[in-house]
């Protein structure tokens, strides 16, 4: 049925027309339509028109239009809308997701495909909670290539997908810990297994934390950390609450004795680590499997938060000042404070393009 044909229309009735291109442009690919409201007094009707290559077909132009007929004579006057306006393209989309949704709250939405992997992931995660999450979260720690490369490679939308869910799932593993760092009942232990297997939050030069804690004599490390060369990285967790992190000495910030106290702690890992690195080495490779180079280690100091200390007129520039005095006076060991660590872990998950 063509728009210019007229007859008689029962109320309840839907009908709808096709119209294929015309040579009044080869960009023109065709037009269908429906009636939504034949009523005695006019006629309210949707179309959509597509335009792109008229040799191949392709489609590179969506018009949906909208538009209402007054009734003369008895008849609809389908050559001279009354009034007619029209989206197209991504504002279709918008449509659709607008008519489609259940939405609740105002925000900010973006319209996913739902034959899409993306759409499929996001799916999962809406419905498998905790175990989805940890899923992904799993997948991008054990660093396959070939596993990745099999589940994720197969289309740009998979990866767009499944990327944007890992990093949904990490941002959430930083603002729990975050969050339990600045509680007041906060302890050492709640942090270590805040943090967990999480080695990305550490930076982009880990691929994965060593199986085994207690390579070294006498020393067993909260996570030793294995660089892109092999060697090894080791981490140690102190308690965020630390309320004399720094403290006044003479007309300067110093930081306080239990920063120096785990500072020594990493000192006698790396030393150790250093000492027992070359006889150790092949003996962990063959026996354990575990192939990592333990001579030269470094080591990292977590320790303290700034909300946790107790004199309120440290400033927070004199801080960050004290803590960098004091990093910038060792050798192959670093301290940072909890918020540090989140601050930098927040901004590493921040991209332009998102």
């Amino acid at each position: 049925m063509t728009e210019g044909q007229q007859e008689r229309f029962d109320d309840d009735a839907f009908r709808m027309w096709v119209s294929e291109g015309t040579h009044q442009s080869r960009n023109y690919l065709g037009r269908k339509g429906a009636m939504l409201k034949p009523g005695p007094r006019v006629c309210k009707t949707a179309s959509i028109s597509l335009y792109g290559d008229g040799e191949t077909k392709d489609v590179r132009k969506r018009e949906l239009r909208f538009s209402s007929f007054a009734r003369r004579d008895g008849q609809f006057d389908f050559e001279n809308p009354e009034n007619s306006w029209y989206i197209e393209d991504e504002e279709i989309e918008r449509l659709l997701a607008f008519l489609n949704a259940d939405v609740d709250h105002t925000g900010r939405y973006r319209v996913v495909d739902a034959q899409s992997p993306a759409a499929d992931i996001l799916d999962l995660v809406d419905s498998g909670g905790d175990s989805i999450r940890e899923f992904l979260t799993s997948l991008t720690e054990t660093m396959d290539p070939a596993l990745v490369s099999e589940i994720l490679g197969r289309s740009e939308a998979g990866i767009t997908g499944a990327e944007l869910a890992v990093i949904t799932a990490r941002r959430e593993l930083v603002r729990i810990a975050s969050s339990l760092a600045q509680a007041d009942d906060v302890t050492e232990q709640a942090m270590q297994q805040a943090i967990g297997d999480a080695w990305w939050i550490f930076g982009g030069r880990y691929i994965r934390v060593l199986e085994r804690r207690d390579l070294l004599s006498l020393d067993q490390h909260d996570i030793p950390l294995i660089t892109a060369d092999g060697s090894l990285h080791i981490v140690e967790l102190k308690s965020p609450k630390i309320p004399a992190l720094v403290r006044r000495h003479r007309n300067h910030w110093i930081v306080g004795s239990e920063v120096h106290e785990a500072t020594m702690q990493a000192a006698n890992y790396v030393r150790s680590a250093d000492e027992l690195g070359l006889q150790l080495q092949a003996l962990v490779s063959d026996e354990l499997g575990i192939d990592v180079k333990l001579r030269r280690a470094f080591a990292t100091v977590v320790i303290g938060h700034r909300d946790h200390i107790s004199d309120p007129s440290v400033p927070t520039d004199q801080l960050d000042l004290a803590l960098r005095t004091y990093n910038a006076s060792l050798s192959r060991i670093e301290v940072v404070t909890f918020d540090q660590l989140f601050d930098a872990a927040n901004r590493s998950l921040q991209f332009e393009t998102f």
